[in-house]
């Protein structure tokens, strides 16, 4: 398999800062939220939240997925990512895409939890529901910093 030009995988790598960068501000959003539970919480934003985190999620996945992964095993003369062994220094893209699986689990909770928020109608505590959104955000922060500089240093050896 050829190797992919480094202009490509640049504008790639480009465009995966911008979706970080689209995530990282869907955090801090969820984060206000979070911290505004114990007293007057925006439904409106609760609604505009939960509505977004949808299409911030799966923007992201399908970019990974369809664009970034496959280039990077391109990149890496990976055909498959069957082909990645765990133990090799590349086989962080298996875990990876693993975790976006339970990305959609959790972000599904996130919704529901929110659009019970806008409607006024939750049916667990604010206290629970921050925990859910913290939960949430500060483990997709962590996910998009080792995500990050995982990339990075691949791409530098690549």
């Amino acid at each position: 398999m050829p190797s992919m030009p480094e202009n490509e995988l640049t504008h790639i790598l480009t465009r995966f800062e911008r979706v970080c960068v689209v995530q990282l501000n869907l955090c801090k959003e969820l984060e206000n939220i979070a911290d505004s539970l114990g007293g007057q919480v925006d439904r409106h934003q609760c609604a505009l939240m939960a509505s977004e985190l949808e299409r911030v999620m799966d923007n992201a996945h399908d970019f990974e997925k369809k664009t970034l992964f496959p280039a990077l095993k391109q990149a890496m003369g990976m055909q498959d990512v069957a082909q990645i062994n765990p133990s090799e220094k590349f086989g962080f893209l298996t875990q990876l895409e693993s975790e976006h699986e339970d990305d959609v689990g959790l972000a599904g909770e996130v919704v529901e939890a929110l659009n019970q928020l806008a409607d006024d109608s939750a049916k667990i505590s604010p206290d629970a529901i921050g925990y859910l959104l913290r939960g949430f955000f500060v483990g997709l922060r962590r996910h998009l910093a080792l995500e990050g500089q995982v990339l990075r240093n691949a791409t530098t050896k690549i």
